[in-house]
């Protein structure tokens, strides 16, 4: 893989990976101050629910609004934010109640910096430098996350939770200042879609059984997944060391290999039925290790719930072999949506399951809801080169089109 020989492309993403480590730093670091600050674990699942609330609606409005204003304008005041947000989180011991409502308004910065920083990575390349582009920034994507989460879990052992959030907010504005040297050179938000096409193209996806499908098991093993990384720092409270940093950073890495080698080729039954079958695989095993609760268990855990949100790559593939022509950018962002929801009810769910119960058998039904994406109604078989409007299935090509991911997973 060969990084496009764009300066304006390299600055943008380096801005953008400084701004993800921090981002995603600071999330660990949260969940350990919040675990300190009430001992429990409904407390720690509310963190993750708090940074993917935003995308589910107020991220779309956000976005739209900004979209009178220059990208740069955008993202430097964006990074800006966060980063007095976390200064604010590093300096001032809030109620638990007050530090969510903070993490909120932080994390609403980010599908608006996402959605611009995207737009602002691809109008810098040519035409032929776009597939390596866009592999590059999602493979990099994907690292920053291992990097922040790993240096957070490394750095627990010897900082405490506010020295390591003070640091993040530096990263945010370093991240602003990268952005505001090639201002000049960005462009213009472009103009939203006709709210008409955008109820015509909802009115159309909606009738296509196989968007649901992808849809609909998405959103399952999102939210089953989610129950256990919402909770690695309570499943990792009292073993070495070592333990949070690697199942923390084993999650987005696992996520990263197992969306390489996720399937891209044959009808979309098949797809979704091979990818189910990894997710399930995954699921059962995590469950198993959670019986046996050993510190080497919960390691592999982190890598088994990666591998368990490979389906949202099957999902992108599917949905957009058949998505509609009308609003499909806003289409899509409605489609992220849906699965956000089900991640942020992951979230939330995992503490209350443990509540309910206790760690390891509620997460543990936690995980095993993945098998209800089974009864997620297929579509007929249909081979892919016979029907309408299907796209080359290359993962490059698809993802120069739609980031249905959620948090760059």
């Amino acid at each position: 893989m060969q990084v496009p020989r764009n300066q304006r492309y390299r600055r943008l993403l380096g801005a953008a990976t400084i701004s993800q480590v921090g981002d995603w730093s600071a999330r660990l670091a949260l969940a350990a101050l919040l675990l300190e600050a009430t001992g429990s674990a409904v407390w720690v699942g509310a963190v993750s629910a708090a940074f993917v609330l935003p995308w589910i609606g107020l991220g779309q409005l956000l976005t739209a609004w900004t979209e009178r204003f220059s990208r740069a304008r955008v993202m430097i005041s964006g990074d800006t934010l966060r980063g007095l947000i976390f200064i604010l989180l590093a300096m001032i011991d809030m109620p638990p109640g007050l530090t969510l409502v903070a993490i909120v308004v932080a994390a609403s910065v980010d599908p608006v910096f996402e959605a611009n920083a995207t737009s602002a990575v691809i109008e810098s390349l040519s035409d032929e430098d776009q597939d390596t582009g866009i592999q590059t920034k999602q493979v990099v994507s994907l690292l920053a996350q291992v990097a922040g989460i790993g240096a957070a879990g490394v750095a627990l052992r010897w900082f405490s939770p506010q020295q390591i959030l003070a640091v993040n907010a530096v990263s945010f504005f370093v991240s602003a200042s990268i952005i505001a040297s090639v201002a000049s050179r960005l462009g213009q938000n472009s103009a939203p879609a006709d709210r008409g096409e955008v109820l015509e193209g909802l009115r159309l996806a909606a009738a296509q059984p196989d968007i649901r499908a992808a849809v609909g098991t998405t959103m399952i093993t999102g939210f089953s997944a989610t129950t256990i990384e919402a909770q690695v720092v309570v499943l990792a409270s009292g073993r070495p060391s070592w333990t949070l940093p690697l199942a923390s950073a084993l999650i987005p890495l696992g996520a990263a290999v197992a969306a390489g080698l996720a399937p891209t080729k044959g009808s979309t039954s098949s797809l979704i039925r091979r990818s189910l079958g990894l997710s399930t695989a995954a699921a059962i095993t995590a469950a198993i290790l959670l019986e046996i609760d050993t510190a080497l268990g919960i390691v592999v855990i982190g890598a088994l719930v990666g591998i368990m949100f490979q389906t949202t790559t099957t999902g992108q593939v599917v949905a957009f072999r058949h998505l509609p022509t009308l609003g499909r950018a806003s289409v899509i962002n409605m489609l992220q949506t849906l699965v956000f929801l089900a991640i942020a009810a992951g979230g939330l769910a995992s503490g209350l399951a443990i509540r309910a119960s206790n760690l390891q058998t509620g997460l543990q039904v936690c995980v095993l809801i993945t098998l209800l994406a089974w009864l997620v109604p297929m579509p007929p078989y249909l081979p892919k080169h016979g029907m309408e409007g299907v796209l080359e299935d290359s993962g490059a090509t698809y993802a120069r089109h739609v980031k249905w991911s959620g948090p760059d997973r």
